[in-house]
């Protein structure tokens, strides 16, 4: 569980257990995000988890660390080769870390107005989505989960996406 608004005192709460495939609790961890992590059923309860220190200038780009930064950076090196759908190309997301917050909340609207105009079209049709990388199964215990088809790395490399269809997706 994890809460990331709401009363001071469970902002940013994270709470969880880890179960054998029997369902019985192994581990009881919590803590904060910003904190870190604990778990208390080893012999001795110890932090298992601490985030790295926030960079000096954290509060001007929404209190996100370096790494959270860097999770959108599109460098030369991989622009050409990520699919047109790769969410670093989102605009709406360039937009917010540009501080232009309105321009990319009108921008996510857009966007998701296309999005359920495609569905519609689709469901009007008779068509379902098929996830182009992706395909749903069970599990060992018997839930569905989604896995890799494992075509991404190979449409990457040979042809590349440059020759696959795509839906336009961004404003």
């Amino acid at each position: 569980m994890s809460r990331y608004w709401g009363e001071d005192s469970g902002k940013n709460e994270v709470q969880g257990t880890v179960l054998d495939r029997a369902g019985r609790v192994l581990h009881r961890f919590g803590g904060s995000w910003h904190e870190g992590i604990f778990c208390d059923t080893f012999p001795n309860p110890q932090c298992i988890w601490k985030p790295n220190p926030q960079p000096n200038d954290y509060f001007d780009y929404f209190g996100f660390s370096q790494y959270a930064r860097e999770l959108n950076e599109l460098t030369p090196d991989i622009k050409d080769k990520l699919p047109p759908t790769d969410s670093r190309f989102r605009p709406d997301q360039r937009l917010l870390e540009e501080g232009k917050v309105v321009e990319a909340d009108k921008c996510k609207d857009e966007m998701e107005e296309k999005q359920r105009d495609r569905r519609k079209v689709m469901a009007k049709r008779g068509e379902e989505h098929v996830p182009r990388f992706f395909i749903k199964t069970l599990d060992h215990a018997g839930r569905e989960v989604w896995v890799t088809n494992g075509t991404y790395w190979k449409i990457r490399e040979n042809p590349g996406f440059a020759s696959t269809g795509n839906l336009e997706l961004w404003c």
